[in-house]
Order: C-alpha cells, then sequence, then structure tokens
C-alpha cells in the first residue's frame, strides 16, 4: 500500500470476506487483490480461509450466543463476527480481548453505535462460554468442544454440537463444517477405493 497505512489482517479479512460470495466467486482473487495493502500477509490468509472452511462452526456458535439468527445480522457486521469468533476459536494463541477489541472497532467503521455493541455483546457472550480456548480432545466432551487439530479443541461450558453417537451426520457436519453431501457419500467413496 504505497504512501498509505498499511491495514491489519483482521482489517483486511473482514474486506475480503465482504466481497466473497461463496455461490458466485473464489476467496483466492479477491485476496489477492488486496493482500498488498497489509504487512501481515499470511496471517491475513489464514484468517480469511479459516473464516470461510470454518464456516458452518463458527455460525453455530454464533446462532447460540447471539440473540438472532445469522441470516437477521447484517452482512458486514456478520463477517467481523464470524472472524472473531473464528479466532477465538482456533487461534487459542491470540488474546482474546485484542480478537473482540479489534472486532468492535472495525464494526465501528461499518456501523453506528448500537450495531457495534451488538458485536461486542455476541463476542462476549463466546468469550463467557468458553472454558478452554486449548483442550486435549483425549479429555473433551465431543458436545461441548469444537476440534481445532487431531489433538486439541475450544471448549465450551455447553453442548453447541449434535450427539455423535445418535446422529455422526449432524455432528461431522457441524463440528468440522463438512457439506452434507460429502458426508453422506464417504462412506461409499471408502468402500470403492480401499483395499
Amino acid at each position: 500500500m504505497p504512501h498509505g497505512k498499511s491495514k491489519s489482517a483482521r482489517t483486511l479479512a473482514v474486506e475480503v470476506l465482504n466481497q466473497f460470495d461463496p455461490k458466485r466467486n473464489y476467496a483466492g482473487p479477491i485476496l489477492n487483490n488486496l493482500l498488498g495493502q497489509t504487512g501481515e500477509k499470511q496471517r491475513a490468509t489464514d484468517l480469511v480461509f479459516g473464516t470461510i472452511r470454518n464456516r458452518r462452526a463458527v455460525d453455530a456458535v454464533i446462532v447460540a450466543f447471539s440473540s438472532r439468527p445469522t441470516e437477521r445480522i447484517p452482512a458486514g457486521l456478520l463477517n467481523i463476527i464470524r472472524l472473531a469468533a473464528y479466532e477465538l476459536i482456533y487461534r487459542p494463541q491470540t488474546p482474546d480481548y485484542s480478537i473482540v477489541n479489534e472486532a468492535v472497532e472495525n464494526a465501528k467503521t461499518l456501523a453506528d453505535k448500537k450495531q457495534s455493541g451488538f458485536v461486542n455483546a455476541v463476542l462476549r457472550q463466546i468469550t463467557r462460554h468458553i472454558t478452554n480456548r486449548q483442550t486435549p480432545l483425549s479429555d473433551a466432551h465431543l458436545r461441548t468442544t469444537l476440534p481445532q487439530c487431531p489433538a486439541t479443541g475450544c471448549e465450551f461450558n455447553t453442548p453447541l454440537m449434535p450427539d455423535p453417537k445418535a446422529c455422526p451426520a449432524d455432528y461431522l457436519n457441524a463440528a468440522f463444517s463438512l457439506p452434507k453431501w460429502l458426508i453422506t457419500d464417504l462412506p461409499v467413496f471408502l468402500d470403492t477405493y480401499s483395499d
């Protein structure tokens, strides 16, 4: 970004998410066009693709702790909340106060004080319900923990996920943001191509 102030990775990631429509385009070209505006290229890339990749799980958390379904939250505000929720859940090394603070600041540039207050309230609710931002999955309850990687997850004090024993497909869809068609077709694929 010549002769100007560099944008933070979060601010740039929100801009990309606001331009991205999963039904019409890919995030990669949008990100590439804007990436020169930040000095935090790797972080911005992780935030964009991590938020998109985990959208179903992130949205389930937002719905659980906000007073509105995602369809009733203005798109720009929803993307700010999604990005911050992604970071709270999947990036435990980042301090939660900095995530919430920058999300609220980004909301203030996009909306009025009441709406930035809504962003703050939702994110504070999420942080209140997180009991451990990085807990070993071997000790975790699957209904209250969102997996981050094969070894760890973000643990909440309330069940967010469907029961994996009663409905494994719904659990995989919610916990890993996998499309239902993939979950449905996976056993057939494995039977067809396994030895």
